[in-house]
């Protein structure tokens, strides 16, 4: 086991041979994805010795919250039978709040953008992808006995009712009538969305997924999800929602393709279940538009396009499911 970094100072030759267990005459390190607004700090490593990699990516983190610390555990007991490529995981470690990974560095991928979107093969093979990924863990006994890896969270009352009034407060006159009309009606939105994910199975979740989350190596044909800091498990109906809302630019032949490559995987969806669930799932997603967005402070004009974005295609995606696509999902009487 070796030490966890608290600064890039602590990035030293010494501690690369302790990871590497290989020598390591020279290491270089550089802060990377600033722009991105990271709650880690990342720096891209450059390394010189025999058999180690001519860079890696050390990604640092501190947290009170245990759960915040996941990303450790993950690559070390889910990534290597993914179902889906990663990056390699040269060595991970946990020191009380403090965390430590240290990857592969793809540094001739190219990273998305969640300003953008999918162009519709891009989107085609990014719903197959997500399938692979929730075909090989659907159902599967590891997910509940992972004691580090949560189910998706559930609002508490106090949550919905605080976080609704700072969002009307910092969003104000700018929402929609509609839109708060439904954060009127908010508690009642989030009851109603638990209940249609209910009997969802589950399966595993990046629970992040957006293109700033994506590395394309070598094309569109190839892409690689990163940052799993938030992975869970629960209805493969929350990361769809990403897919088909956020990142495809029409939702239905990319749900196409991703029912095709789970039944091609051996998972056979109910799709009027399947429609239900990303109903329920596009309530939550509202919740996190919303709410979820109430306390967060840009800063920079990127982060706030970001919220602008969001919350004009999860807006979008709530008037068309519930106007015309699959209206039944809203009403209890369904």
């Amino acid at each position: 086991m070796f030490a966890v970094p608290k600064t890039e100072n602590e990035l030293t030759r010494d501690w690369f041979c302790s990871v590497l267990g290989r020598q390591v005459s020279r290491a270089d390190s550089a802060r990377m994805g600033e722009a991105y607004g990271l709650v880690s700090t990342v720096y891209r490593c450059r390394l010189e010795g025999r058999g180690v990699p001519a860079s890696v990516v050390v990604k640092l983190w501190t947290s009170e919250r245990p759960v915040d610390l996941r990303e450790v555990p993950f690559y070390g007991e889910f990534a290597p039978g993914l179902g889906i490529r990663v990056p390699r995981c040269y060595g991970g470690a946990l020191d009380g709040q403090h965390a430590v990974l240290v990857l592969e560095d793809l540094k001739d991928a190219r990273q998305g953008d969640c300003l953008d979107q999918l162009d519709e093969r891009g989107a085609t093979i990014m719903a197959r992808t997500v399938a692979a990924l929730h075909a090989t863990w659907w159902e599967r006994l590891e997910l509940s006995s992972a004691g580090w890896l949560p189910p998706m969270t559930v609002r508490t009352r106090e949550w919905l009712l605080t976080r609704r009034e700072q969002c009307l407060a910092t969003f104000g006159d700018g929402l929609p009538e509609w839109v708060r009309q439904m954060l009127d009606r908010v508690e009642a939105i989030n009851e109603r969305a638990l209940e249609l994910l209910a009997d969802a199975p589950h399966t595993l979740l990046h629970a992040d997924l957006h293109l700033d989350n994506v590395l394309f190596d070598g094309g569109p044909e190839h892409p690689i999800l990163i940052d799993w800091a938030r992975a869970a498990r629960g209805p493969a109906a929350i990361d769809l929602v990403e897919l088909l809302f956020s990142m495809a630019p029409r939702w239905e032949p990319a749900l196409t393709s991703y029912v095709e490559e789970m039944r091609l995987r051996g998972v056979d969806l109910d799709l009027a279940k399947l429609h239900r669930q990303i109903g329920g799932a596009l309530l939550r997603r509202f919740i996190s538009a919303t709410c979820g967005l109430s306390r967060w402070e840009p800063k920079s004009e990127r982060e706030q396009a970001l919220v602008e974005v969001d919350q004009q295609r999860i807006f979008g995606a709530v008037e068309k499911w519930r106007d015309g696509i699959n209206p039944a999902p809203w009403s209890r009487s369904s």
